[in-house]
């Protein structure tokens, strides 16, 4: 199975920054979720807030800069999770570098999911796919609790790792069906990341990927049987 590893944001750019490596920024990039409200059910868009890094010397640093993007503009990103470990808290951050940005803002394209599935939330898209590493357990019966799930989606010699958290309906069904070893497709959305401080004062981003959906694309024993 070819890895995928991809995330979409469009929205209004909420903050911008130069920083050692490039530039951050973050976008306001809405989620389409079903609420009741006044005894009826709607659907609303909630601002998530993901962040971005752009590589100095990158295609996507010259457009920012070419393009003099600031904070209020539109613009649609397309990105890729990397991941490596924190020193001070010993555990896998995910970073969201983005590879391509524009002002031209448009529908967003599902087509790195399962063919024929349409998805609510364009505007904040991430299409995971790769092995099952680790499993974290919660309680199958507590749906505020997630189950994690880290894929491995390393691939040109550049190790990464996505730790994807699953809810309710998803995670009674994940946790029954998935295994260590398994072959994913998952699509989800970010949430706005927790914001921390190392020792060294340099701010680190949390980002949360939550699975809205997946599939088991090849089982553990039919990796071994082949």
């Amino acid at each position: 199975m070819a890895v995928i590893n991809k995330f979409f944001a469009k929205g209004r750019v909420t903050s911008l920054q130069k920083i050692a490596k490039g530039y951050s920024f973050t976008v306001a990039s809405p989620v389409f979720v079903t609420r009741r409200r006044d005894s009826e059910i709607k659907t609303v868009a909630v601002e998530t807030y993901p962040n971005f890094y752009v590589t100095s010397g990158s295609e996507a640093e010259k457009y920012l800069l070419e393009e003099k993007i600031k904070v209020g503009d539109s613009i649609e990103v397309e990105g890729q999770f990397r991941s490596y470990i924190d020193s001070r808290h010993q555990e896998a951050v995910t970073d969201i570098e983005a590879t391509i940005i524009k002002r031209d803002i448009s529908r967003l394209d599902s087509a790195y999911f399962i063919p024929g599935r349409e998805y609510s939330t364009p505007e904040n898209s991430g299409y995971v796919s790769g092995k099952i590493t680790e499993i974290h357990l919660t309680s199958i019966d507590s749906n505020n609790k997630p189950a994690v799930i880290q894929i491995d989606i390393s691939e040109n010699d550049r190790k990464n790792v996505v730790r994807a958290l699953c809810y309710g309906a998803i995670k009674s069904k994940i946790l029954k069906e998935a295994h260590v070893g398994d072959e994913i497709k998952t699509y989800g959305i970010v949430q706005t990341p927790d914001k921390k401080a190392n020792k060294d004062k340099k701010v680190i981003f949390y980002h949360n990927y939550t699975i809205y959906d997946y599939a088991i694309a090849e089982k553990k024993d039919s990796n071994k049987a082949s």
